[in-house]
């Protein structure tokens, strides 16, 4: 047994593992569990990363320190990995002879065995004869003790639907920590840190690394998430040969590993350019985006687990749902590729709200990838709902809730949070509910600015259902709108910059008269889509440059500029 496991009390004797804070109640039922004559194994249930392992050291500090009762004194606690006892038994029969052995030294009342990952007894040494079956009978009987720890998921899925495995375990549930626990915790690991690290952390910073833990690390646990910012701006203090931790280096290492590129600051003052870039018509509604952004971003909302803005995008807004994504995912997460399209156009019957969180257990498919499983990797994202006015009430019904709650839980009962996602949600107005709304200017001209919102509301209402549109921050129909004046500064500040960089790239450096972007302006004025204007564009000036000047060979560099001719837009090459 000493081959093949770790003398956990050993190692706090040597220091290599010390106290733990906070978890008094569970090590006092582990050590009661163990007190019993029969099924005496202790079964600790719980969220990853909640401290689960820590708990079962804790019982091994005190052990070591004699803090127990009379009938636990001077016992050891052994470690054992599953893996370890499956390596190297190819042959029929060593495995079986293997566990024989542990199984008569762990009988020994001054041994308590630990399987960490419990879950994977069920499979091990074969199907037949396997390590589960082979420890049921002295479970049973109480010649071994035991203490094993596994997920809430996993505990279901495998030890639980063996019933003659799962009665012989007394489950012991590991709540989550909260924020000021796992503060606590982090100070613990503080000391342990600067003995081995010398680096100094303050406690101001590690009250800023728990709240930054708690607000944007929620699809994660405490306190191993809060462990790993500390860990994390630790290891950027060492490598930059620094021995304290400041506020700029933790700011700098909590943004980056939540995929927050940008402060909230520079964050809103792109957006301002983007839309501008983008020709927004209604200033008043682009101002009520950034205004709401200035809230969530600066994580000043009352309820901070919604997302940072839902809006509903109606007319023009809704024609242009990939040019506003696209460019809200630049200003605020410096990427015009942090979207995440969830498409429930097809999800037009009860059973099709699979497809958005998975089928139930026992079916096909459970388990499996989902769009949503994206947010756990990429939080920080927005996210297009695509077919929300013609999906099924039972799909509007779990969209609405995940919104509200700010987080979508799929069928395995995994949570997939959009706290930190914009949510951008095009509302058609060809279905049959929006033919009966009188929209009157919602995709007119010149009308009053009330006007218009009343009939964006409405129709959002009408299309989207009550439920659904209570969960919108605001209702967008003319943040982009296709006029001469918002094509003007289209053409001007996004449409020919980045034709321009293209032809760069391939060695040509384009430069263009006023005239130009005038003469545009006229050719376009039938266009009503930014996204035709830009096409038109684009092929007019590839069509004129290439037929004056070829593209230069690799690392040449040849001008060309763009000007008007007999009302006409010309190319010509500048030496």
């Amino acid at each position: 047994i000493n081959q093949f496991g770790r003398d956990l009390t050993a190692d706090v004797r040597s220091g290599r593992v010390r106290g733990i804070y906070g978890r008094d109640a569970e090590i006092q039922t582990v050590v009661e569990v163990l007190c019993r004559t029969e099924k005496r194994n202790p079964l600790l249930i719980g969220a990853a990363g909640s401290g689960k392992t820590a708990i079962v050291e804790g019982f091994a500090c005190k052990v070591a320190s004699g803090d127990v009762p009379e009938l636990l004194k001077g016992v050891r606690v052994l470690a054992i990995e599953t893996s370890s006892l499956v390596s190297g038994t190819s042959l029929v029969g060593s495995f079986e002879e293997r566990m024989r052995k542990i199984i008569a030294e762990a009988s020994q009342p001054d041994v308590i065995l630990f399987i960490d990952e419990a879950h994977t007894v069920m499979g091990a040494g074969g199907s037949q004869g396997g390590m589960a079956d082979m420890l049921k009978p002295t479970l049973a009987r109480g010649e071994i003790a035991v203490i094993a720890a596994t997920t809430d998921d996993e505990y279901r899925r495998h030890i639980q639907q063996d019933k003659a495995l799962s009665r012989r375990f007394q489950p012991i549930p590991v709540k989550e920590m909260g924020p000021e626990q796992a503060l606590e915790v982090l100070k613990l690991r503080r000391d342990a840190l600067k003995d081995k690290r010398g680096v100094e952390v303050s406690d101001d910073i590690l009250s800023g690394l728990v709240n930054f833990a708690d607000e944007y690390l929620r699809s994660r646990t405490f306190p191993d998430k809060a462990l790993d910012l500390l860990e994390q701006v630790v290891a950027h203090a060492v490598a930059g040969g620094e021995t304290a931790v400041t506020t700029e280096n933790a700011s700098e290492v909590t943004s980056r590993l939540a995929g927050h590129p940008l402060p909230p600051a520079e964050a809103l003052t792109r957006l301002r350019k983007e839309f501008a870039a983008l020709g927004v018509a209604d200033t008043a509604s682009a101002e009520k985006v950034i205004g709401r952004l200035n809230t969530t971003l600066n994580a000043l909302d009352v309820d901070a687990c919604r997302p940072n803005l839902v809006a509903a995008l109606v007319g023009d807004a809704a024609m242009h749902t990939v040019e506003i994504a696209r460019a809200l995912s630049r200003a605020l997460f410096d990427s015009p590729d942090r979207i995440l399209d969830l498409d429930l156009n097809q999800m037009r019957d009860e059973e099709s709200v699979n497809s958005l969180i998975g089928p139930p257990p026992g079916y096909i498919g459970f388990g499996g990838a989902l769009p949503i499983h994206e947010l756990a990797v990429t939080p920080c994202t927005v996210v297009v709902v695509e077919g929300a006015d013609v999906c099924h009430a039972v799909v509007g019904e779990v969209l609405a809730n995940g919104l509200a709650q700010g987080f979508i839980e799929d069928s395995a009962g995994g949570r997939y949070y959009l706290s930190d996602a914009v949510v951008l949600v095009p509302v058609s107005a060809d279905t049959p509910e929006a033919r009966k709304v009188p929209l009157g200017s919602v995709f007119g001209r010149g009308d009053a600015p009330e006007r218009v919102a009343t009939d964006a509301a409405a129709l959002a209402e009408a299309v989207l259902g009550r439920a659904l549109c209570r969960q919108m921050d605001m209702v967008l129909s003319d943040l982009v709108a296709v006029t001469d004046a918002s094509k003007d500064v289209y053409l001007r500040d996004s449409v020919l910059p980045k034709v321009t960089q293209r032809f760069e790239k391939r060695g040509l450096k384009i430069t263009w008269d006023d005239g130009v972007v005038d003469l545009l302006l006229k050719e376009t004025s039938k266009l009503s889509d930014l996204i035709e204007v830009e096409h038109y564009t684009e092929d007019l000036v590839s069509g004129l440059v290439l037929a004056k000047v070829a593209l230069p060979p690799l690392g040449e560099v040849r001008l060309v500029r763009l000007g008007v001719s007999d009302g006409a837009v010309v190319a010509e090459e500048r030496e």
